[in-house]
């Protein structure tokens, strides 16, 4: 199931380097729990999942409040 968190349809260069930086900095994020915040279009997280890490997507802060 695709779930859509925001009106941005497409991968951004933001997020292009988001991935990039998570996994030079912390090499194999395999198992790793990573948040995932504004999760936008949830792509990060996709991205991220598929090289195994566990991810906590929240659309906007509003929501993550609702953690606590």
């Amino acid at each position: 199931m695709k779930r859509k968190f925001s009106h941005v349809s497409y991968v951004t260069d933001y997020m292009l380097m988001v991935v990039k930086i998570i996994s030079t900095h912390f090499g194999d994020v395999s198992g790793k729990t990573i948040l995932d915040m504004p999760a936008g279009n949830g792509w990060v997280s996709e991205e991220l999942a598929k090289h195994g890490a566990h991810c906590n997507d929240a659309p906007d802060c509003r929501s993550f409040s609702t953690w606590f």
